[in-house]
């Protein structure tokens, strides 16, 4: 029998609870801008297929963000690591939470070798190294202007300062022991949101990042 993930259920029946306090109509947002616009430090990276274009002139850098000023903010940054959804981006923005989607390294898995994939921290190492920009893997080479901590942050901050009435700069503002953007190490600055994904983990483990999972 099929079953729904829990995100999706705990989501759809937060969404049932906001539609019972007849919440005005939605003023559901969707933004984007691509990486290589805002972050004048970003590179391609073909040997990984962390690319702007592929061969055929597609953009593959677009960013993507979401949210709704007709509920009452979370004070909550969503950064989905996977390909932008809009259905679940459309519920996110109508529970209060900011959504963002940048682009980063995640089509490297096929560059890797087959015969060293198992050998204990290899993936996670390369993982760190993409949501960071650190160096922990001799296998790539990502710079910080490329990891996604710092492609995440330019992505913020430029929804700061072009859509103003998103109140993007107001999140770290509501965790008193965070710095506000723009200053310390942007891979703290930001909160995640995690569905027992394996990447945040390691991420959170290695850098002490607070994670907010469903589960």
């Amino acid at each position: 029998m099929f079953q729904l993930p829990r995100l999706y259920i705990h989501i759809f029946l937060i969404g049932l609870a906001t539609l019972a306090n007849g919440q005005g109509p939605s003023q559901l947002q969707e933004l984007s801008v691509r990486a290589s616009e805002i972050n004048p430090n970003a590179r391609d990276h073909p040997k990984i297929r962390f690319i702007f274009k592929d061969e055929k002139g597609k953009v593959l850098d677009l960013q993507h963000a979401v949210v709704d000023a007709s509920v009452p903010a979370r004070g909550r940054l969503v950064i989905w690591l996977m390909g932008h959804n809009k259905e679940l981006s459309g519920f996110l923005g109508s529970l209060g939470f900011h959504y963002i989607q940048p682009h980063y390294a995640n089509r490297w898995f096929s560059t890797v070798p087959k015969e060293i994939h198992d050998t204990g921290e290899c993936l996670g190492n390369i993982r760190l190294e993409a949501a960071t920009g650190e160096d922990h893997s001799p296998l790539v080479n990502i710079p910080k202007p490329d990891g996604l901590a710092t492609r995440s942050l330019h992505f913020v901050k430029w929804l700061v300062k072009n859509h103003p009435e998103g109140k993007m700069g107001t999140i770290p503002e509501q965790e008193p022991h965070r710095p506000t953007l723009g200053q310390g190490d942007p891979f703290r600055d930001l909160p995640w949101f995690d569905h027992s994904c394996p990447f945040c983990q390691a991420s959170e483990s290695r850098k002490g990042c607070r994670v907010f999972r469903s589960s």
